[in-house]
């Protein structure tokens, strides 16, 4: 497809620098490819076209508000998506999809919980080009609904079929944002071994004990506690 000016290059860019946040959070060797060949991207110039390559090649039918979609299978990562008429957010699509591409292919397919998933593909899409506008979205949305007095709680535990996730107005990717921003930014090497631990085939929880001394009630509290108290930095993202 035809990429409106410049647009190649800017996507290609933003793209190594998701890569390189990842790579360098969890010490990958230098140069390492994690994908299988590659990681492909499929580019769609309106949203009826993206909507019909996800009927036709995998069988869905992405919901309301869905403009970009990871899909993982075997060894294969493929990243349908179409290119909305506001560039960043369109961006900030493409690394979310493709992180969730890097974190399954980093060594095993084993996912993280949904809060800590969708949160860390949040935080590398807001962190990894400058004008990206996820940080001071979820920001916004996360800091309203805890200050709001909203528990968190079901949002950590929640498997994804209980009803729990993603939450009213889809807070969930919001909460998860906040939540994985304090983890890194107070303790970030602990965030990279706690993956780790739970790429290995360790309860997530046993995992997030062993690394932060914590659990999903304790975690919870601690979020809602730290974002209803400070007026972080992170919030001006």
């Amino acid at each position: 497809m035809l990429f409106r000016s410049g647009d190649a290059q800017t996507l290609g860019r933003r793209m190594d620098n998701m890569y390189r946040a990842v790579a360098d959070m969890f010490a990958l060797p230098k140069g390492l490819n994690l994908f299988h060949g590659k990681g492909v991207c499929i580019v769609s110039p309106d949203e009826a076209q993206y909507r019909a390559i996800e009927k036709a090649a995998f069988g869905i039918e992405p919901p309301e508000g869905c403009t970009g979609l990871c899909h993982m299978t075997g060894p294969k990562v493929v990243v349908n998506a179409w290119q909305s008429p506001d560039d960043d957010q369109f961006m900030a699509t493409l690394v979310h999809e493709a992180t969730h591409g890097v974190m399954y292919r980093y060594g095993t397919p084993v996912h993280l919980p949904l809060w800590a998933e969708e949160g860390y593909a949040e935080f590398v899409a807001a962190r990894s080009f400058e004008s990206s506008p996820v940080g001071q979205a979820r920001n916004r949305h996360g800091l309203r609904w805890i200050r709001e007095g909203n528990p968190t709680l079901p949002l950590f535990t929640s498997n994804g079929v209980d009803g729990a996730w993603p939450g009213p107005e889809a807070v969930g990717y919001s909460v998860g944002y906040l939540a994985v921003s304090l983890m890194i930014d107070q303790k970030g090497s602990a965030f990279g071994e706690w993956v780790k631990d739970v790429k290995r085939g360790m309860p997530w929880e046993l995992a997030l004990k062993a690394r932060f001394g914590t659990d999903a009630a304790q975690l919870a509290q601690t979020v809602e506690a730290w974002y209803r108290d400070h007026d972080s930095s992170l919030e001006r993202r």
